[in-house]
């Protein structure tokens, strides 16, 4: 399919109208829903469930107050549902089938609404920066995944076990582009089979749920530099947040 895409934007072809119109029409849609988008308060989703900072939640959900997104986050999250829309209209016009278009899933209560189904195949979209996209392209691992996808994508191949238009319901994928650069990969992974997601779902609810403030999942780390050569660390004495704390406002 990424061949394919590329394939597209190398190779000069006629366009149909069809898939002009309906992309002008998502964007449009697009548009309108974010720039009147209004704040909400918190919602356990499977977006967010899978944050490996139980804490995170445990306080967003305890915060009376409703926090409205700063400008360059609101332009952040439009220009990735841009970017979305884009990707899968490439995948359109490359000949591939899409289905399922934002569906909505639920497991133990817990909605989320997954991407798209391509020929049968479960595909989350994501917009990264190029670090982020590095940890894509040698896939996705639980200690690089500082947001919670892979459980996210789990929780919608789960959904999709009853699902007829997934007829693959051994493994998802990401597909991701790197917004700096525009390269595009696809990081396929197999359902983790070892964990009972929906008791799972059951576990994190009740740790949000909880009297009790879950453990702090991250501690400061050590600031410094590596040789360029020996590539030896030195530390300098500081110390900085994981990329995760930033985005708690507690």
């Amino acid at each position: 399919m990424i061949q394919d895409v590329k394939e597209v934007l190398t190779t000069p072809q006629e366009v149909p109208e069809v898939l002009v119109k309906d992309f002008g029409e998502k964007v449009s849609g697009i548009m309108k829903s974010r720039l009147e988008e209004k704040p909400r308060g918190f919602t356990l989703r499977m977006s967010n469930i899978g944050n490996p900072c139980v804490r995170q939640l445990w306080l967003q959900k305890r915060d009376p107050e409703v926090h409205p997104l700063g400008a360059s986050t609101r332009l952040k999250f439009l220009f990735g549902d841009l970017i979305e829309e884009l990707l899968f209209f490439l995948v359109k016009l490359s000949g591939h089938k899409i289905e399922g278009e934002q569906d909505e899933a639920e497991i133990e209560g817990i909605k989320g609404h997954r991407d798209r189904v391509i020929d049968g195949h479960l595909v989350d979209t994501k917009s990264a920066s190029s670090n982020s996209f590095e940890n894509f392209k040698k896939g996705l691992t639980p200690e690089t995944d500082k947001f919670g996808y892979l459980p996210q994508l789990n929780l919608y191949l789960e959904h999709a076990q009853e699902d007829p238009l997934v007829t693959d319901k051994d493994s998802a994928s990401f597909m991701v582009m790197d917004k700096q650069h525009g390269h595009i990969l696809l990081d396929t992974h197999q359902k983790d089979r070892d964990i009972d997601w929906k008791d799972a779902v059951r576990r994190r609810v009740a740790e949000v749920e909880s009297d009790i403030m879950p453990a702090r999942a991250f501690e400061p780390l050590e600031d410094g530099s590596s040789h360029k050569d020996t590539k030896e660390f030195s530390p300098n004495g500081n110390l900085y947040l994981d990329t995760q704390c930033s985005y708690c406002k507690q």
